[in-house]
């Protein structure tokens, strides 16, 4: 795990899903999908600004939302580390996503400030 030694990694949370591991790279504000057998790192995703993270699920399509502390409060991340949106926009209204999760392509995102559930349309990341 090379990649991890040169940047300092701080690891806060790992979840294996599909054959990969999803890490959240808190030292270098990404996350990172390994290998399960080999632990090799098989995509990393930009560099994005998130405390920690504090919600997630996944889609029968095996794509990855998750969401932190200070945004952003919901991405959608697809099995390859690509992420396909990112509904920073939503950040300065809603604080830390407390539970998250997909129906009929949409996601449920609860939020601890305030108490209040919102809908994301699950392919387009924009506030339904």
């Amino acid at each position: 795990m090379s990649e991890f030694d040169n940047n300092k990694p701080y690891i806060k949370k790992a979840i294996l899903k599909n054959g990969l591991v999803y890490v959240y790279d808190a030292g270098n504000f990404r996350m990172v999908g390994l290998n399960q057998q080999t632990g090799k790192v098989k995509w990393t995703t930009e560099k994005y600004s998130v405390s920690t993270m504090t919600a997630y699920c996944f889609d029968s399509s095996g794509n990855f939302y998750v969401g932190g502390y200070y945004g952003p409060n919901a991405m959608k991340i697809n099995k390859s580390g690509r992420v396909l949106w990112n509904a920073d926009h939503i950040k300065d209204t809603y604080y830390c996503p407390t539970k998250m999760e997909i129906k009929n392509n949409k996601l449920y995102v609860t939020f601890k400030t305030p108490k209040v559930t919102i809908k994301i349309n699950a392919s387009t990341g924009k506030k339904i």
